[in-house]
């Protein structure tokens, strides 16, 4: 039975919803997306969404947002009907989805893109001391610090989304859609996106947030929905929320949250970096990663690391050693050969890491007679991934809508998995549970734990900080491209983690 709100409370009572969608069902072919599916959404609150991969919640918010046509819904907006057949129906009445990367020509510049359109002029020609006033202004309303004449191609993902959010609240937004806005920025980011987000709600505005993170967004949101297999499960307050029943109805059986980490003393140095540097801003950074280790490694050059210890990017200055003894590793051939197991960021790099590792053992180790051995495991892997992932038990309608997801997530708990089988000595990963439902990332912590009780030496680096804090045996912290700190599993705690990461900025 479904917990469908409001709930009997005196705030909620005075608080009546502002827009509400009920009755949403979407059918792709012979395949049921959405069922029956309502949501309402209450001026000045963030409504988070939850939902294991391919349950319908990108479904849902892109015929919110007039992106997709619904077989049957009805939209209200105070309480009136409206019609949203289109993205640009759905702005005039408020709606915004706001997307990571704006869809416009990388050369323009911040001002540009904020005045799109709206250029104030002066004897025919665009004022340009105005203009960058006028998008200063806007950055300045939802509390962004950006630079007016920096070019779109010069941002990183979180500066695009405070973009995005800035251009949606002076359009006159009333209701703002995120979709896994924390997903690929970095710490810092993350939490200045966050503090925007409630900035607008204290302007009244209604957000309503996708997301896989639920220790992220459990002291930001106001109400939390669940979906599952295309069907509303519950709706409950966030205050009466906990992460045990949300991640029950999510996935509709428990799942335990706790990984055991035994402490243990680490083995011999495996893989170490000296003297890291591109030659221009980042480094020199000396790093090492020990058997039987799992070292965290959070901020600014985090992933670059990881790159220069897997050859996916080149080295100005600096050597890597193997047990001690040099070695050259120019791309992920030359990782794997070496024993390095890898799950880079880039898709296509990704990619080709799944594709090394479906290789003969006799190309990734040299070894013809364990070939026959490791295909039969590979086999195996497949069968338990093919059990592990609820929504390909299904006729999925995400095989059109939502396979993009669908592959991030599963490409990402397939190539841990089949690396797990394959007993790297190191294991380097980025952002190895960005996307993936709460079930998958248990499952893909567990795999961690166990290649570190095999003896494997891991580098993890990620934005999560929940995830670092979790699993590490120490934490490395870089600021401006350089090792600020370096942290040890029993005095790491969040405070102290991000104060290193933000050089005690608040």
């Amino acid at each position: 039975m479904a917990r469908v709100g409001p709930v009997n409370d005196n705030e909620d009572i005075m608080t009546p919803a502002l827009l509400r969608i009920t009755g949403v069902s979407k059918r792709f072919g012979a395949v049921q997306a959405l069922d029956d599916v309502q949501l309402e959404l209450r001026g000045g609150e963030v409504h988070a969404v939850f939902g294991a991969n391919g349950a319908g919640k990108s479904v849902l918010v892109k015929i919110l947002c007039g992106i997709y046509p619904a077989d049957s819904a009805t939209i209200t907006v105070n309480g009136t009907a409206i019609t949203v057949g289109s993205a640009r129906e759905a702005r005039e009445h408020g709606l915004f989805i706001v997307h990571q990367t704006p869809g416009a020509d990388p050369r323009l510049t911040v001002a540009d893109y904020l005045m799109l359109g709206q250029e104030p002029t002066r004897h025919g020609l665009v004022d340009r001391q105005q203009l960058r006033r006028s998008a200063e202004a806007r950055l300045t309303a939802i509390g962004a610090h950006l630079a007016t004449e920096a070019l779109l191609g010069s941002l990183s993902r979180g500066q695009h989304l405070m973009l995005e959010i800035a251009r949606a609240v002076a359009d006159h937004a009333r209701f703002m859609v995120l979709d896994e806005p924390t997903a690929s920025v970095s710490i810092l980011e993350a939490q200045a996106l966050l503090r925007v987000v409630d900035r607008l709600r204290r302007a009244g505005i209604a957000v309503l947030i996708i997301t896989h993170r639920l220790d992220e967004i459990w002291g930001l949101a106001d109400r939390i929905t669940v979906l599952r297999a295309g069907r509303l499960v519950s709706t409950v307050r966030a205050a009466d929320a906990t992460v045990d029943q949300i991640t029950t109805d999510m996935l509709g059986h428990e799942v335990s949250h706790h990984v055991t980490h035994e402490n243990r003393e680490a083995g011999p140095v495996v893989l170490a970096g000296i003297g890291l540097t591109d030659g221009a801003a980042f480094g020199p950074v000396d790093v090492d990663l020990r058997a039987g280790e799992i070292v965290g490694m959070v901020g600014e050059g985090a992933a670059t690391v990881a790159r220069m210890l897997t050859g996916l990017q080149r080295m100005r200055g600096g050597s890597l050693l193997l047990d001690g003894v040099p070695v050259r590793v120019r791309g992920l051939r030359d990782s794997v050969r070496c024993g390095i197991g890898v799950m880079p960021d880039n898709r296509e790099e990704q990619a080709s890491a799944v594709r090394l590792a479906e290789e003969p053992a006799a190309v990734l180790t040299g070894m013809d007679a364990v070939r026959a051995a490791v295909e039969e495991r590979l086999a195996t892997v497949r069968q338990a991934v093919k059990i592990d992932i609820p929504v390909l038990r299904r006729p999925s309608s995400e095989l059109r809508e939502n396979i993009p997801a669908l592959l991030e997530g599963n490409r990402q708990a397939v190539t841990l998995a089949r690396w797990g089988e394959l007993d790297p000595r190191v294991l380097v990963l980025v952002e190895p549970t960005r996307g993936v439902d709460v079930g998958a990332r248990q499952r893909m912590h567990r795999e961690l734990v166990e290649l570190r009780r095999r003896g494997a030496a891991i580098l993890l680096v990620s934005a999560d900080l929940d995830e670092v804090l979790g699993l590490s045996d120490r934490i490395v912290v870089l600021r401006s491209g350089r090792v600020a700190a370096e942290i040890p599993r029993a005095d790491a705690t969040r405070g102290n983690v991000m104060e290193c990461v933000s050089g005690g900025a608040t």
